[in-house]
């Protein structure tokens, strides 16, 4: 179970009653999860800055599907104002968050994001502001600045971690024209299968 923000609670009857404290995880009622994967997945910016100030913990909160925080969704949107407004909310509120959250099924994190949909401002934003960790791989082991448009400045491309020098270090990922796919022959295609087996 996942929960950005805790809540204290007495330990008990006893001498130290009230002294002592545990943590226990809020959980966001079933109701209120929804209204807010409904304005995050719909980038309702009002909505989301509302249900922030109601209950900080729904920064945790992922969808179902893909695995998306708040902050990805606004990636993906592309609403760098509102991301920094539900950063700048969060941290007034004394709660930790991390702009390299992961999705647990493909490793994103919202650099790779926005990365992915072409919002250079906002690549820029999370790099230069907030400190996005560039040497993060998703785990199709792709970095951020590898999912940016083949058009993108060099200089962006060094800002979100490429190498200054192309071809000097390989990470197996890079852009490379598509192969063209050829069909073989069935005869051929037998005579190749069947080489396996000879000595």
């Amino acid at each position: 179970m996942r929960a950005a923000a805790v809540q204290t609670a007495a330990s008990g009857p006893g001498l130290l009653a009230g002294l002592q404290e545990q943590k226990v995880p809020v959980v966001p009622s079933p109701a209120l999860r929804r209204e807010w994967l409904l304005a995050v997945v719909g980038g309702d910016s009002d909505n989301i800055l509302r249900l922030l100030e109601q209950d900080p913990s729904l920064m945790s909160v992922a969808d179902p599907v893909m695995g998306f925080t708040a902050l990805h969704w606004l990636a993906k949107h592309g609403q760098q104002k509102t991301f920094a407004e539900v950063i700048t909310r969060i941290r007034e509120k004394g709660c930790a968050i991390s702009v390299d959250t992961r999705t647990p099924k493909a490793g994103l994190t919202p650099l790779h994001v926005a990365a992915q949909q072409g919002h250079v401002s906002l690549v820029e934003l999370l790099v230069k502001v907030y400190k996005a960790d560039t040497g993060l791989r998703d785990h199709s082991g792709r970095k951020a600045w590898q999912y940016l448009p083949a058009d993108t400045s060099s200089e962006l491309m060094e800002l979100a971690g490429a190498l200054a020098v192309p071809g000097s270090h390989s990470t197996g990922t890079e852009r490379r024209a598509p192969r063209r796919w050829r069909q073989l022959s069935v005869p051929k295609f037998v005579r190749r299968a069947l080489s396996f087996f000879r000595p």
